[in-house]
């Protein structure tokens, strides 16, 4: 019997005519493999961040399939390019193929689509959008003909096909629902498609039930949308489809397994595996405990599985075998606070050697013959797509994805190093504005929650931090430190309760960041009499926090997200977050006294005087109001925007463009006294002068 999701799939288009080329507002998309740049490099403007070309999700996407993919014959490496264009409020997306060997050009195969965005399940709320790019991970066919990948034009994703030579790009399935992932069959003919039929029925059953009312249950929440999620299951389903005929069958539950990652053989943990020959390779957790460290593990036929349980095979993300088969290389963390990430090579009964390391992010990592591709950033230099041997440790620049930023003045960055009160590590970043010159001290704002890869914006990529130096100001993007604990936990709620436990972890996290303001005052750059601060989500809760328990004034306040108060914060996440904290301990976590007096903004209004900028998504606005009405209540300075159509992530690029302004503006207004003279702006300016003469006066 052929199930909902396969019935959707039937209808196949024809092929349409091949793609059109880049759109006119698409043009900056193209970028030369060599160019020649000015002497004079000039200085950053914001729409620079905000036109970054982009492959795969960084930092974000270290766990996902890679988005770059090295066909059959090693000769080239297929990956889509993402731009945003924040004048047609879109994104400017195409695949290419890339000569791994040679200096031939870059090749593109298909141009268009739209921005594919994610989705995850929250406490059993199935596929709650987050706003975060999706992974676009292109697949080879079997002859390396041609590559098949996702693709987005306005309704659920598609599976497309592009052929190696250019000639054409097509749709493949025209499916009433997403497609949530897909592999080539073995023939090189067919595909295995996954689709979620449960989504579109639960939803359809859900518009049918608000006919006579949505029964409040747990399947709100309140915060994000009026109407009810999806709960869980809403397992994916797979089906053997024939583009040919447009059939779709059903896979046995055998193909089923291992396609989810599933294991067959009872010697074989679930999860991501690599085969050669009769060799299989896979990455597990040293202990059946929560945030035990993944290690290495080979097994064979005839031998029995080794485990590498050295300490530099800690921490693997990704890993592969090398072209003989007869070593690993993997990709792991290491270094103080684990701010490096390095590649090595191991060969069963030898000590891994390292291969390359730096301070920053490889993404996407996959394996070339005898080398490996990964993107690189670190804290100065975007993407770049680079190629390390895996023997000689030699490494190339396949491609740079942003070079117009070597002819751009960014300011000076030095990485600052601490330990916590409780002896965990961490460091942040501090930027000075270009042309800083010694003995200057300028106001320094702080940009939260990781700064691992290129300081763009902080998580959620809305504080510009090169902008912001250039205005004159320097900037701290923070890194979270790790959780508090000191044991793995036996599962997560476990964890939870141990990191949280009398806020444990906010005050070892409070701890590095007042550590790291000082060492930023200490290198003489920074006025500690005028400090700002921006987070979101995590770095939105540290900002609270440390409005109310950190040695240092903040003058000035710029969220993304906003707040954690006593009277909304469980309520507007619904009976299902209500619950969950509950048995948790919240919102004590354990501790004694009232847990909102150290914490609670809407509380401690008549402490709090710094002048706060609120920038929230419509998804998410509701939770500030409890926190902005004690405020306003006092006259306390409060200015609010709220974004229609977005996520915990915002996902526009006109929003983006928008949010980096205003946040270049409040930081200079309230930090530097200056104000742009943009007849567009005198009611901003307006309004917050009014709000400066009014906490004067008090």
């Amino acid at each position: 019997m052929v199930s909902v999701a396969l019935a959707l799939l039937a209808s196949i288009t024809a092929a349409p005519s091949p793609a059109p080329g880049v759109a006119s507002h698409c043009r900056q998309l193209e970028t030369a493999r060599t160019a020649t740049f000015a002497s004079n490099r000039r200085f950053l403007e914001a729409a620079d961040l905000l036109h970054l070309r982009d492959v795969g999700r960084g930092e974000d996407g270290l766990w996902d399939d890679s988005p770059i993919a090295v066909s059959p014959d090693g000769k080239f490496v297929a990956f889509q390019v993402r731009q945003a264009d924040p004048q047609s409020n879109s994104y400017c997306l195409a695949m290419y193929l890339l000569p791994v060997g040679s200096q031939a050009a870059l090749g593109r195969v298909d141009v268009g689509g739209q921005l594919l965005t994610g989705t995850m399940s929250i406490r059993g709320l199935a596929a709650v959008p987050l706003g975060t790019a999706k992974t676009v991970v292109p697949r080879w066919s079997p002859d390396g003909t041609a590559i098949a990948y996702l693709r987005g034009d306005g309704g659920p994703a598609q599976l497309w096909l592009a052929k190696r030579d250019g000639s054409s790009a097509r749709a493949l399935t025209s499916s009433a629902i997403d497609i949530e992932d897909f592999e080539w069959a073995p023939d090189g003919k067919g595909f295995y498609l996954a689709t979620r039929p449960a989504l579109e029925a639960g939803d359809r059953a859900i518009s049918e039930e608000g006919l006579s009312g949505f029964h409040f249950d747990n399947r709100f929440s309140p915060a994000m949308r009026s109407r009810p999620f999806v709960r869980e299951p809403a397992p994916v389903e797979w089906a053997l489809f024939d583009p040919l005929t447009g059939l779709s069958t059903p896979v046995s539950s055998k193909i089923a397994d291992e396609l989810n990652g599933l294991t067959t053989d009872p010697r074989l943990p679930a999860g991501s595996k690599q085969y050669h020959g009769e060799r299989v390779a896979w990455a597990a957790q040293r202990a059946a405990r929560y945030n035990a460290p993944r290690v290495l593990h080979i097994s064979s036929p005839h031998v029995s599985a080794s485990m590498c349980d050295m300490p530099q095979c800690e921490g693997v993300v990704t890993f592969g075998w090398t072209h003989a088969g007869d070593a690993l290389w993997y990709v792991r963390r290491q270094g103080f606070a684990l701010e490096e990430m390095a590649i090595y090579l191991w060969r069963p009964g030898q000590p891994p050697r390292l291969v390359h390391a730096v301070t920053g992010i490889l993404s996407g990592c996959v394996g070339a013959s005898d080398a490996v591709l990964c993107i690189e950033e670190t804290a100065a230099q975007p993407q770049r797509i680079m190629r390390y041997e895996l023997l000689s440790g030699a490494q190339s620049l396949l491609l740079d994805l942003n070079p117009e930023f070597r002819s751009i003045a960014l300011g000076a960055v030095r990485r600052l190093h601490v330990k916590t009160d409780y002896g965990v590590e961490a460091f942040a970043d501090l930027v000075l504005p270009p042309g800083h010159r010694p003995g200057q001290r300028h106001p320094l704002v702080v940009v939260q929650y990781q700064s691992r890869g290129f300081l763009r914006g902080g998580t959620g990529d809305e504080a510009p931090i090169f902008a912001l130096a250039r205005q004159g100001m320097a900037v701290l993007s923070f890194n979270r430190p790790k959780d508090y604990y000191t044991d793995p936990a036996p599962a997560w709620s476990d964890f939870l309760r141990a990191v949280q436990h009398d806020r444990i972890d906010r005050r070892n996290i409070l701890s590095a960041l007042d550590r790291l303001i000082d060492a930023a005052v200490a290198t003489g750059t920074a006025d500690p009499e005028r400090i700002g601060i921006w987070g979101l989500s995590d770095g939105a809760s540290t900002t609270q926090y440390a409005l109310l328990n950190s040695r240092h004034s903040f003058k000035a306040v710029s969220l993304a997200t906003c707040c954690e108060d006593p009277n909304t914060y469980a309520l507007l996440g619904g009976p299902v977050l209500q619950d969950f904290l509950r048995q948790l301990g919240y919102p004590s976590w354990g501790g004694e006294g009232d847990p909102w007096a150290t914490y609670s903004l809407a509380q401690n209004a008549r402490r709090v005087t710094a002048p706060f900028l609120l920038q929230l998504a419509d998804s998410e606005y509701i939770k500030s109001l409890e926190m902005a009405s004690a405020f306003r209540d006092l006259a306390r300075p409060v200015d609010m925007y709220v974004f229609p159509d977005e996520r915990h992530i915002k996902w526009q690029p006109a929003h983006r463009a928008a949010i980096y302004e205003r946040n270049i503006d409040w930081f200079r207004f309230w930090l530097l006294g200056d104000m742009d003279d943009s007849p567009a702006k005198q009611e901003q300016y307006h309004r917050w002068k009014e709000m400066k003469d009014a906490r004067n006066v008090r």
